[in-house]
């Protein structure tokens, strides 16, 4: 039984197994079929179609056995050296037609094949031959394609699959053989045409790619667009590859695994190098955007170093200057008493072996009478002018070294003076001792500025090595977000040199990150260090996570390094599987060619010529995905 739908597929696909007298016969039934205004009812079988089935005799299956295994054998040598004569004749005439590439082009080499398969394929003339042939065609239908269609039992499929259109249209039963074989039919040449029309220019997904939004019209953006438009927002930007820009599997894996065929994969391996290349010269315009000038660590230090100086010493002086004014102005010889630091230092006496600012102050309180020493060994507070309680706080800072135990002590020392003097003198030791307590609090109080000032206990070494600076002061973990903001705040308002010794600390934290994320011993094609999205992520995360990066480079630089650290991901990155280390797919490859051509059975010259043409459509094929994964 047969619809008109299904016998105009039978039709076309005996015209596409080049079966003219089948296809003639299938017209003239068609044309006939029409004519009938019944006929034009969906799924109504047209009469003439349906005929009972009859059992062929021993006799005949016999001989429908003998017609079977001739066509299985012809197929299987005549058939495949048909084919491949056909390929290459369909070929050979495209080429010089100027239309190889082109969809049309593949449909007439495909159909070549065929016409020139069937040519040397036996076609069986008895029912039960025709019958026998399809029952095989329907088995190796079946059979998984381990070697593709070159070899014996590729050709006996294909053989038998493209003899059954012709079979089933010549057959006396119209019915359910012509049904069938052009269902199988059809298939057939969907799996033949599907990978032939896929290597053709211009062929497009059925899908949105996964890990997309799908496009929702000019208003529809998904993840690839945003991840283009993140690149192309860069300083130099960066033109992602198509598996960059969907981060689809498949996609990804052909780029990198293309990317490692000498010829072919030359285009992807020369648009990754620069995109690596890309990568650093936005870092280097991150730098050059600071106004850095200082070529290494220790001019980075120098800087630092000589701002804060310079700063330190002209508080200092003017501090000086307060002191004086109020000294000549008779506001520092009220007397006072500092019973409270003397009584801290008999408490702490036993500290003193630890803690070395108290035996400094306990000399120091003697000197200055400040207290005298009893019998027993104890101190007595006695009363002195506000000059010399100054002098012996002053004294009291001098001594103090870097260790947590003497500033402890110090402070506490200090802060006992000052609540003994609060309220005395006039206006202007006041001032002065406004200004001494801001000094105290912008280079005393804060323990990574004063090591940047001061130095190794009994040595003239620094306590923080020029070289050490930038580490110390911005990078290191240990370092809190608030020293780095007291930092930032006395070089800002050091002048210019204090802004510019800044800027040396906004640019030396970028030639960090970059010297981090390339510190690998790895060379690209270009020769340029390859850098590591693992690195580059490492130490943007660990700055961004304690703030610093956003309050050193700003909220627009922090954003840029984002994106920076965003794109480096995408390009380079791949899904875990998407990359064979172990190139083991090129051997794999190489090995299957000398295993199709061993097991073909088809002369050297034919299958070297055949393997070369196959060679040259695999190879457009690939330049031309290659050209679509560039954005060419």
């Amino acid at each position: 039984m047969a619809t008109l739908q299904e016998l105009e597929l039978a039709l076309v696909n005996a015209d596409k197994a080049g079966d003219l007298d089948a296809a003639r016969r299938l017209a003239a039934v068609l044309v006939k079929a029409r004519q009938d205004p019944k006929n034009q009812i969906p799924d109504m079988i047209v009469p003439g179609t349906t005929q009972e089935y009859v059992e062929p005799s021993l006799g005949e299956k016999i001989v429908g056995a003998g017609e079977a295994a001739l066509t299985i054998g012809t197929g299987a040598t005549g058939g495949t050296i048909g084919m491949i004569a056909g390929a290459l004749k369909g070929l050979a005439e495209q080429i010089l037609s100027g239309q190889f590439g082109s969809r049309e082009a593949a449909s007439l080499v495909e159909k070549s094949a065929m016409q020139g398969a069937q040519a040397l394929t036996y076609t069986p003339r008895t029912q039960s031959g025709q019958e026998q042939v399809q029952a095989v065609g329907e088995v190796l239908q079946n059979v998984p394609p381990v070697i593709p269609v070159v070899g014996p039992i590729g050709a006996v499929s294909t053989s038998a699959k493209m003899a059954q259109p012709a079979v089933a249209a010549t057959a006396g039963r119209v019915a359910a053989p012509v049904v069938a074989a052009t269902k199988r039919a059809g298939q057939v040449a969907a799996k033949v045409t599907e990978p032939i029309r896929e290597m053709m220019p211009g062929a497009t997904s059925k899908s949105p790619t996964p890990g997309t939004q799908a496009s929702g019209g000019s208003a529809g953006v998904d993840m690839a667009t945003l991840r283009q438009a993140k690149a192309n927002e860069l300083p130099v930007p960066i033109k992602l590859t198509e598996g960059q820009k969907t981060r689809q599997f498949e996609q990804q894996r052909f780029e990198r695994e293309t990317a490692k065929l000498p010829e072919v994969g030359a285009p992807i391996r020369e648009r990754f190098a620069i995109q690596n290349k890309q990568l650093q010269q936005n870092l280097e315009a991150f730098i050059d955007m600071t106004g850095a000038e200082a070529p290494d660590l220790r001019s980075i230090g120098l800087a630092v170093d000589k701002a804060l100086r310079d700063r330190a010493a002209r508080d200092k002086t003017r501090i000086r200057t307060l002191y004086k004014e109020a000294e000549k102005a008779g506001e520092m010889e009220a007397p006072v008493k500092l019973d409270a630091v003397v009584q801290h230092l008999v408490d702490n006496a036993p500290e003193a072996e630890v803690a070395n600012v108290l035996k400094a102050a306990r000399a120091k309180a003697l000197q200055l009478g400040v207290a005298i020493e009893a019998p027993d060994g104890t101190l007595i507070a006695r009363p002195v002018s506000l000059k010399t309680a100054e002098l012996f706080r002053r004294s009291i800072s001098g001594a103090t070294n870097a260790e947590p135990t003497n500033i402890m002590q110090a402070s506490q020392m200090r802060s006992l003076i000052d609540a003994s003097t609060e309220g005395l003198g006039g206006n202007l030791y006041k001032q002065a001792r406004a200004a001494r307590a801001r000094f105290a609090n912008d280079y005393e109080n804060i323990g990574l500025v004063k090591n940047l000032l001061g130095q190794k206990r009994g040595s003239n070494d620094r306590a923080i090595a020029m070289e050490d600076v930038l580490r110390r002061a911005v990078i290191d973990p240990s370092t809190s977000l608030d020293t780095v903001r007291q930092v930032r705040r006395l070089l800002q308002t050091e002048g210019q040199n204090g802004r510019q010794a800044w800027k040396e600390l906004q640019g030396g934290t970028l030639k960090f990150i970059r010297d981090e994320a390339t510190k690998g011993v790895g060379r690209d094609e270009l020769g340029n260090a390859v850098l590591s999205p693992a690195q580059l992520d490492r130490v943007i995360t660990q700055l961004d996570k304690s703030g610093k990066l956003d309050f050193v480079f700003g909220k627009k630089g922090a954003e840029q390094l984002r994106t920076i650290n965003d794109v480096a991901k995408d390009v380079l990155t791949t899904p875990a599987g998407a990359v064979n280390t172990s190139n083991t797919a090129s051997v794999l490859a190489g090995m299957m060619d000398i295993a199709i051509s061993g097991t073909a059975g088809v002369p050297a010259p034919i299958m070297t010529s055949f393997r070369l043409a196959t060679k040259s459509i695999k190879d457009a094929k690939t330049r031309a995905r290659v050209k679509r994964a560039l954005g060419e």
